[in-house]
């Protein structure tokens, strides 16, 4: 029909788009006799955050080799004048002799009369070389200094220390480290801490050999008294502080008492780990910043302790180093002594020779011969390890009077984990520079004189000079990769000269003011609302200004909002006039001084403590007030303080900008620490204006920030369709992505608004499909129909929650002996303690404890075994559901039947109840036993207003979340006269449960594409029944439910599905059809199914391969080009990144695997690809290819087969899923097919199993709706499937021995039932990668694991294989030849 009204659906997921084509009465469009729906599936997109730490570490080795390089430079004519072969055989260390062209044995020293076997005599370590070349000023050997000085700029420290090199002394001092981390304590707060500013016994406690908990012990002895626990607060856990002072592990979220932490990509955190430096810089900015720099002042006094106890009293590190050295060969010595005096020989091979698992110490040394045989256990072992496996052997020893002292110093040693130490630990990373630069000087100083090239002069002055440049210089972060911004996309360098950069001449070539002005260019964002708008500093006074009124706009007296007079009192008096954090009870004592509220008046809407402040204002206040900066001139400021960390820099910027300003004004500023951006920009905050689109004229002259200080409205609030600033800057946007500069690509624009990663995919996947149906329709759709699941991309998997008993509990902290004794006294405590946990998960149970046993309505004690009794107690939704839908338990109450029936869906409670109940409702909102949303809603007098109905309208119609607002925005740019509507999370679910159309995820996927399709359907019908303006409708006193369909108790349907819906003529629901049209659409099962297929680019971990290398003789990939596996070893598992379909003379067909390492160039050109067939190939059949064997028998110039592209075995469809030695492993991608009730079946069994996850002996009982009937009933079902199309083709065999199993199932228990259930229904789920564990019913341990050969000729077991091509929607596909007959 050339009228009809098409209507696009998209349910959108992280790993998933279900989607759907239909007709306005809801019937599912065809194409080519296809019916339009379907379900596309790819893989989730992970954060970066493993590959960005391999990049680090390569970019700090790169620079490394960059500071030798440069050394050797100066030292390579001296070098060579002396030993013309030195650098060339350290370039061939890595080599065996016979592998090297420039050396024999020696790699260092090849004199006749001085070796390597001399030098190592002479010097045991690098250390003792070092420290002799710093005390003798007598010649030495070119090439002796050249290594002690290779060595140092090679591993120069951190820079990490504000301390001068010449004053080396300050690196160990102690105070200034602590009184940093008192004073960010101090600040997190807000007040001092509980224990001595002076702690004089701190450092000794941090020094100790203890073990992690002997020093919790200590610590809370010395600043607690041994009770912690007692001072853990809602603001910070001490016990949990203590805990990573002493070097354990800790939670942020338990430290910082802040459940969001959870949230973190990484929560659990150890000072003492090796990467605690890296955590710490990914936490940057995402963690508030008064966590961040106590968490950094803790991770500095850590560091302190172990510098101290790495220097042992020295004041240069190869001193300590040496001293290390001897200890350990005396520990040794003396060890071995022992040993052999006193224990057996097998005790000391035990200890000293066998190479496995053991903690011994050829585990904690780690240098067993690369040719001696190793057990698979065999790892290194710290020094803890080592001493508590060598005290086990010293206890054992009853020496004589000679040797007892020698015994005790070792048990000694090993009780505070310091035998044996090693030179080189993961400690060593904590050493500043500055004591690696003092040797250097040291040395280079004596060097001078008997090294003549070291005085050598030019205008950046002498060889010397320039060596110790080396060692201080770092390039800074605001000039970035030394590369011109011409030739890469990621550098940003201005340069004044062309030429070499060096640590010398830096300044002389790079400009960094224009360096460091592109740099700002580059960090600073994009707003999250206007286009192309650079982001507000988030210490800005503006956006500021903004966050203090954002927040204290939602502020409640008495679940009433307070007057905009009232609310501009608390920003002036307490966020203006003073410097202190503001909390609940500041506000409330302002408003009761000021006569806006009574002292037994509740503030509500606002956290304990206020989250936002006016920190930059206060800080900049006097110079503002005194006339000496502008508003605009800080503002400046503030932004130039936010993206730089060089005070010397910021000092010389503000000297030059602001001349007016007095050295100490320089200095004062300086000193502040601002970080971190908002995402709103300032255009939003005051150009955006309410406008008509229709007329382009300004509604009003108030802007955001003007509405936010004249209202009470907080941001959500002022962008809703109540105001048309949303219109205006979805204009302005339209306008600046007109413009042909601002064309951006999808993952920029995407980027650009604040999308999360793991949603760009999913969006770019749903264009794919979009695109392809307008292709196919050929016309754009009249309603596109979008949900994004809940959490796409806004929460994180796995966030653990705690059982309700235990929330229950939680919540009883707060109670006193008397209500504790009440609950004992009534048997409810009992009842808690005995309570299945299944029936906990009942809404009505939880709120009976919740509720201490009674009626929220009328204080009846309600008896226990009356809970489920639906006649006399039912849940009331404090503000009805036909008003808001919200099953929250902040909106949930257990009361009395009868009382229920008369608040009807009435609100607010009536006066009666709301008086009668006052005391109960505040006892239990003090106690914490109700949240303070619970009881705002119970104890609110004023009915809802216009607004707020309009809003709650406004909540199933308009989505807030970024993310899907950042698809509508994108579809609306490509489709301008489609209308794009939100569906609201959870309607779908709602409908599908008040329908019976469950969803089994475990049994397919094709529910993506049944939610699809429901998102057409009641997103129109809830869009034609409310409009685009709920206000209006609201106004116009259109009575309305905003329920979506219920059967009440007594039979009768309510709802907004239950009666017909249309408007303007256009119907958009009639009960009397169109629940037979969806019902007749949902059990339709021909849904398209597709896998989205793509070549990789990476590997698991972001690399060509396993990162640590293997053992000579062992791996796929040589370590580097032309070495031998054979001898170096090789790296494992080798990336796969796409297939390739070849024909090898005189063979066949082979499906060749094409490495990531070289796909580049296999795709560069034919000849090049037929030589890696060739190569690749002579090498798996063990015969001899040359190019000119190899042809690409389709038509497709590389034969490229992508992961998990289809190929069709005698009709039964599997997707390619990896190679597995000489086969594909491949997966099914067929989709199961069940009826409704063997679904909810299954999805009772799914219950079960995550239920036995955590509880390894739940048991299946009355509640849990499963039997050993039904059990068997599902069995035969899923043994029938096996025997029947498709799955036959698969599972005919498998089929036969389960149903000869059948008996033997029968007789199991109904647990281990449900056990194999679960595992056939896996057997059968759709792209499953793993094997399936059928042993107890005839099948293997492994069932259900298939394989295809590579060599496609020798396959036997099916006569047609078939290479499917499928479009992004899965409605056009192409086949190729029989792969088979090729």
């Amino acid at each position: 029909m050339v009228d009809e009204k098409i209507f696009w659906g998209f349910d959108i997921g992280t790993d998933s788009v279900g989607w759907a084509v239909t007709n306005s009465e809801y019937k599912l469009k065809k194409y080519k006799n296809k019916l339009m729906w379907g379900v596309h599936l790819f893989d989730e997109a992970k954060q970066s955050a493993e590959r960005r730490s391999f990049r680090t570490a390569r970019r700090r080795l790169d620079r490394r080799k960059q500071r030798i390089i440069l050394l050797q430079e100066f030292f390579v004519r001296a070098v060579c004048e002396k030993d013309e072969n030195f650098f060339r055989r350290l370039k061939e260390s890595a080599l065996l002799p016979e592998d090297a062209e420039h050396r024999t044995n020696n790699i260092f020293f090849d004199d006749p009369d001085y070796t390597d076997k001399d030098y190592f005599e002479e010097y045991p370590t690098i250390h003792h070389l070092i420290c002799e070349l710093m005390e003798s000023k007598e010649p030495h050997d070119v090439r002796l200094v050249y290594l002690a000085c290779v060595y140092l700029l090679a591993h120069r420290g951190h820079f990490l220390l504000p301390v001068s090199e010449d004053d080396i002394s300050k690196v160990t001092e102690f105070e200034p480290l602590y009184e940093s981390f008192y004073k960010a304590l101090e600040e997190k707060l807000d007040e001092e801490p509980p224990f001595d500013r002076s702690a004089d016994d701190f450092a000794e406690i941090l020094k100790s050999h203890k073990t992690v908990s002997a020093k919790n012990k200590d610590f809370d002895k010395l600043l607690f008294g041994g009770k912690v626990k007692t001072y853990d607060n809602k603001n910070i856990s001490y016990s949990a502080l203590i805990k990573l002072l002493s070097g354990g592990t800790e939670k942020l979220s338990k430290f910082f008492a802040n459940e969001e932490y959870t949230d973190l990509e990484k929560d659990s955190v150890c000072v003492r780990n090796a990467d605690f430096g890296d955590t710490l810089e990914m936490l940057e900015g995402q963690i508030d910043e008064l966590d961040f720099a106590l968490l950094k002042s803790v991770k500095s006094l850590y560091d302190w302790s172990l510098l101290v106890d790495i220097l042992e009293g020295k004041s240069l590190i190869s001193e300590a180093k040496k001293d290390k050295y001897d200890e350990h060969r005396y520990d040794l010595d003396a060890l071995k002594y022992l040993f052999r005096e006193y224990l057996t020989k097998d005790d000391y091979n035990e200890m000293f020779k066998e190479v496995s698992g053991k903690q011994n110490y050829a585990s904690y040394v780690y240098n067993a011969p690369s040719d001696k045989t190793r057990d698979s256990k065999y790892k290194k072992c710290n020094q803890e390890d080592f001493c508590k496996f060598t005290k086990k052997f010293l206890s054992k020893i009853k020496p004589n009077e000679k040797d007892k002292p020698c015994l005790d110093k070792l048990l000694e040693k090993c009780e505070q984990n310091s035998l044996c130490p090693k030179q080189v630990t993961t400690d060593n990373r904590v050493i500043p520079y500055q004591l690696y630069y003092v040797e250097l000087k040291k040395i280079l100083k004596n060097a001078c004189g008997y090294l003549p090239f070291l005085n050598e002069r030019d205008e950046y002055g002498t060889v010397a000079d320039k060596i110790l440049n080396i060692m201080k210089f770092r390039v800074p972060y605001y000039v970035g990769p030394l590369v011109d911004s011409k030739k890469s996309p990621n550098a940003w360098l201005v340069r004044k000269l062309d030429g070499k950069i060096t640590p010398w001449n830096f300044t002389d070539m790079v400009n960094e003011d224009d360096s460091e002005k592109a740099f700002i260019r580059r960090m600073t964002c994009k707003c999250t609302y206007v286009a192309g708008q650079d982001v507000l500093p988030k210490y800005s006074l503006l956006y500021s200004k903004f966050s203090v009124l954002n927040e204290i706009n939602n502020i409640k007296l008495n679940g009433e909002p307070i007057s905009v007079q009232a609310k501009q009192e608390i920003y002036t008096e307490l966020f203006e006039r003073n410097k202190s954090r503001v909390s609940k009870k500041k506000i409330r004592d302002c408003l009761i001084s000021h006569g806006y509220a009574a002292d037994s008046d509740e503030v509500t809407g606002i956290d304990d403590i206020a989250k936002s402040a006016l920190r930059s204002y206060h800080d900049f206040k006097k110079m503002l007030s005194n006339g000496i900066l502008t508003e605009q001139q800080v503002e400046e400021i503030i932004e130039h303080i936010t993206v730089t960390t060089d005070n010397i820099r910021l000092k010389k910027w503000l000297k030059t900008q602001f001349p007016m300003l007095a050295d100490e004004d320089v200095k004062y500023i300086t000193k502040l620490k601002y970080k971190d951006y908002g995402r709103l920009s300032r255009c939003f905050l005051e150009d955006v204006l309410p406008v008509d689109t229709k007329t382009g004229e300004a509604e009003s002259d108030k802007n955001i920030i003007t509405m936010l200080w004249e209202t009470n409205e907080n941001i959500m609030q002022l962008l809703s369709s109540k105001y048309r600033y949303s219109e205006n800057i979805e204009h302005m946007n339209r306008q600046y992505y007109a413009l042909p500069e601002n064309h951006k690509s999808m993952s920029e624009r995407l980027k650009d608004m604040y999308v999360p990663t793991a949603v760009r995919r999913a969006v770019t996947r749903t264009f794919d499909i979009v695109k392809e149906l307008k292709k196919i329709q050929g016309r754009d759709p009249d309603k596109i129909f979008i949900e994004m699941a809940r959490g796409t991309g806004e929460t994180p998997k796995g966030k653990r929650t705690n059982s309700r008993k235990d929330q229950i509990l939680e919540h009883w902290r707060g109670l006193d002996n008397k209500d504790i004794n009440d609950l004992k006294k009534s048997g409810i405590w009992e009842h808690l303690d005995t309570i299945d946990d299944t029936k906990l998960r009942s809404d009505k149970y939880f709120l009976y404890f919740m509720q201490l046993g009674r009626c929220m309505y009328t204080e009846k004690p309600i008896p226990f075994e009356e809970v489920e009794n639906e006649h006399k107690w039912n849940i009331d939704h404090i503000w009805p559901q036909a008003k808001i839908k919200d099953d929250s338990l902040d909106n949930k109450v257990l009361v009395s039947s009868n009382e229920n029936g008369k608040k009807s869906d009435s609100y607010p409670i009536s006066d009666d109840i709301r008086h009668s109940m006052a005391g109960l409702w505040h006892s239990l909102y003090k106690k914490g036993i109700i949240s303070e949303k619970k009881y705002q809603r119970l104890t609110r007098s004023t009915p809802f207003t216009d607004d707020e109905l309009s809003g709650f309208i406004a909540r199933q119609l308009v989505e807030t979340r970024q993310s899907t607002k950042a698809v509508a925005t994108l579809l609306k740019e490509q489709f301008p006269n489609t209308e794009i509507v939100y569906v609201k999370a959870g309607l779908v679910s709602d409908f599908r449960q008040e329908m019976g159309m469950l969803k089994c995820r475990e049994v397919n996927d094709l529910h993506h594409a049944n939610d699809a399709y429901l998102n057409i359907v009641l997103g129109n019908v809830y869009n034609t029944r409310f409009t685009k303006d709920p206000l209006n409708f609201v106004k116009n006193n259109e009575k309305y439910s905003i329920k979506i369909f219920q059967k009440n108790s007594d039979g009768k349907k309510t709802g907004v599905m239950t009666r017909k819906v249309e408007r303007g003529g256009e119907v958009a629901w009639d009960p009397e059809t169109s629940f037979a049209i969806v019902r007749k659409m949902m059990s339709k099962n021909s849904i398209r199914y597709v896998r989205y297929a793509y070549m990789r680019k990476s590997g698991q971990n972001g690399g060509f391969f396993d990162q640590n290398p293997l053992r000579k003789g062992k791996g796929m990939v040589s370590i580097k080009h032309n070495l031998s596996i054979e001898k170096y070893g090789g790296y494992d598992n080798a990336t796969i990144s796409f297939f390739s379909l070849v024909s090898i003379k005189d063979f066949g067909v082979i499906l060749l695997a094409v490495e990531l390492l070289s796909a580049n160039k296999f795709l560069k050109n034919i000849s090049e690809a037929k030589e890696y067939a060739a190569d690749k190939l002579s090498k798996e059949l063990n015969v001899k290819i040359v190019p000119n064997d190899v042809t690409f028998p389709l038509n497709n110039r590389y034969n490229v087969v992508k992961i998990n592209s289809v190929l069709e075995l005698d009709g039964y469809r599997v997707m390619i899923a990896a190679k597995q030695n000489s086969s594909i492993k491949f997966v099914s991608n067929e989709s199961l097919i069940l009826s409704s009730q063997h679904m909810a079946y299954v999805k009772k069994i799914t219950k079960f199993i995550e239920k036995r996850k955590q509880d390894k002996v739940c048991m299946i009982n009355e509640f849990s709706g499963i039997s050993s009937e039904d059990n068997i009933e599902l069995y035969d079902v899923l043994v029938s499937k096996c025997n029947i199309k498709p799955f036959n083709i698969m599972y005919e065999n498998l089929g036969i021995k389960l149903s000869d199993n059948r008996d033997n199932f029968i007789k199991k228990s109904v647990e281990n039932q449900v056990l194999i259930l679960s595992e056939m229904v896996r057997l059968f789920k759709t792209g499953r990668k793993t094997g399936v564990n059928l042993e107890e019913v005839g099948g293997r341990k492994n069932s259900g694991v298939k394989t295809l050969n590579t060599c496609l000729y020798k396959v036997k077991d099916y006569s047609n294989i078939f290479l499917v091509d499928q479009s992004p929607t899965g409605l056009i596909e192409r086949k190729s030849p029989n792969l088979l007959d090729l």
